[in-house]
């Protein structure tokens, strides 16, 4: 948690961010969201980021090309609670065929203090688990994108 508490939200204004209402059926009995749930909150957000950028096809099976998870974690700083509005910010670096993603979660709650952040690893794969190169199309549109090597939320 080293330097979580000083960073603070403006400082992501540059990346993509999706919202989430906390809902019911995400909370356990003491209306806190279930930990399970950040992992699809994080999912929530890639597979928003791609249609944001017209990538959507690439979360689709039975394509030539899609993105599977290596790798996942979560760290948790804060409880997020039933209702709660949650903003989740998202970076991606492609490097030598993985794709590297980093996720901040801050909720209505907690002003400029992170719920919890976390990450995930994909790589490209054909219909056969194969690993595939990514198209041109969509590393075109990965070099585009912002990467901050002083991500204040470090794992």
């Amino acid at each position: 948690m080293k330097g979580a508490a000083k960073a603070t939200e403006a400082e992501l204004s540059q990346h993509f961010c999706h919202c989430h209402l906390v809902h019911y059926y995400e909370t356990d009995a003491m209306g806190v969201a279930h930990h399970s749930n950040y992992l699809r909150f994080f999912e929530e957000t890639r597979v928003a980021w791609l249609r944001a950028r017209d990538l959507g096809a690439y979360h689709a099976p039975q394509k030539d090309f899609v993105l599977a998870v290596l790798e996942t974690e979560v760290r948790h700083h804060r409880p997020a609670f039933l209702l709660d509005e949650l903003r989740i910010y998202l970076e991606l670096k492609f490097e030598r065929l993985k794709f590297h993603f980093r996720y901040v979660i801050f909720s209505d709650k907690y002003p400029n203090e992170p719920v919890a952040w976390g990450r995930s690893l994909h790589m490209g794969l054909d219909q056969h688990f194969k690993v595939q190169r990514p198209p041109v199309e969509l590393i075109e549109k990965l070099e585009r994108e912002k990467w901050t090597e002083t991500w204040p939320w470090s794992l």
